[in-house]
């Protein structure tokens, strides 16, 4: 598991994989089956929010260091980091499709973003 604690989950739409973050800085799939980790993604120093595209293949964190990531949830490497929050993330949520993501952070502002390019709309 997460070596500190575990700040966020989301179960997919399926049930069948689910995406944790922690305050030790990684984001984990797990499957939700047998409980195996698919797979441990890092870059935050820590993490407070998750999200899954639909079709499970866009993986979305906020964390501490102010960025929003989107994750290969088929691969488990870094696809994008996007910037613009002044504080840290504290919730994402992923158009459906996976190609927009919204953050909620401390800074006090929602922003709207393009998944595919990490650009702010």
């Amino acid at each position: 598991g997460h070596s500190k604690w575990v700040k966020a989950v989301k179960l997919t739409k399926e049930g069948d994989r689910i995406i944790s973050g922690s305050s030790d800085g990684s984001i984990k799939l797990w499957d939700a089956e047998s409980g195996k980790c698919e797979f441990t993604m890092t870059g935050h120093n820590g993490v407070r929010a998750v999200d899954i595209s639909d079709d499970n293949l866009v993986a979305f964190s906020g964390g501490w260091d102010n960025t929003v990531r989107s994750w290969d949830a088929q691969l488990g490497v870094l696809r994008l980091t996007m910037k613009g929050h002044t504080d840290q993330v504290n919730a994402v949520h992923a158009a459906p499709d996976g190609k927009k993501v919204c953050s909620g952070s401390r800074d006090k502002t929602v922003r709207l973003w393009d998944a595919s390019t990490g650009v702010e709309l």
